[in-house]
């Protein structure tokens, strides 16, 4: 989520994820909460935006070595309307990765 404002709000998540054995989050197990870590990344702060980039400062996010960072996604539009952000490559599990995440209206 883009706010006019500049705020930023950013949750992803596996589709279908399982749930705890128990009601309780707190009573979760250490391997329940591990599970539920990986499939789920989130961050909240500001943005910025310019010449086809943009700054995501991260105020918190799931993933702590984000905090107080700037994330940078390089920026693209196509005439159907997707949006598309793509990181530069970054080393991920032992290989170099380009991650795209693509948006379009309903």
């Amino acid at each position: 989520m883009y706010g006019a404002d500049g705020a930023i709000s950013v949750y992803l998540t596996k589709p279908n994820r399982g749930s705890f054995a128990s009601p309780d989050p707190l009573a979760a197990t250490e391997s329940e909460r591990a599970g539920a870590l990986s499939e789920f990344f989130s961050y909240f702060g500001s943005f910025r935006y310019g010449q086809g980039i943009v700054y995501h400062d991260v105020q918190y996010c799931s993933f702590p070595n984000w905090q107080n960072t700037t994330v940078v996604r390089s920026v693209s539009l196509d005439p159907d309307g997707t949006l598309t952000l793509a990181t530069a490559p970054f080393a991920l599990n032992g290989s170099v990765s380009v991650q795209e995440l693509k948006w379009k209206r309903a």
